[in-house]
């Protein structure tokens, strides 16, 4: 319920078609600042994938450690990123979050429509 608040309804099948997203790529966490749900990723042996998905008002980022599954939730206007030489950085109100790029062709047809996205939710 506090997802569908903070970042809106899911789009509907024909919706994601009609706008051509599903979703991010998998990103290899490297690390989140602060380090919220006690979770230290840079000392921890296993990898831990994320997916990014796009919603009405924001994102959701979902991943899952130890069989637990978690999501990082933010609007559009509440959230930067950068993106450089493989590592994506986003920056969610009072989050960071460090991924590693897998496919950077995926990243990249992801980015042009989280752009995209954003600008037309604001």
């Amino acid at each position: 319920m506090e997802l569908k608040n903070i970042c809106g309804q899911e789009y509907s099948l024909i919706e994601k078609i009609k706008k051509g997203f599903f979703g991010s790529p998998k990103y290899l966490i490297l690390d989140m600042n602060p380090k919220k749900y006690k979770i230290d990723f840079v000392n921890y042996s296993d990898m831990i994938f994320c997916t990014i998905e796009m919603r009405k008002k924001g994102l959701a980022i979902y991943f899952r450690y130890k069989n637990e599954e978690y999501v990082v939730m933010t609007i559009y206007n509440k959230f930067s990123f950068i993106s450089n030489d493989g590592i994506f950085e986003i920056q969610a109100e009072n989050i960071t979050l460090k991924l590693r790029v897998k496919n950077l062709k995926l990243h990249k047809k992801f980015l042009t429509k989280l752009i995209q996205q954003r600008n037309y939710a604001n």
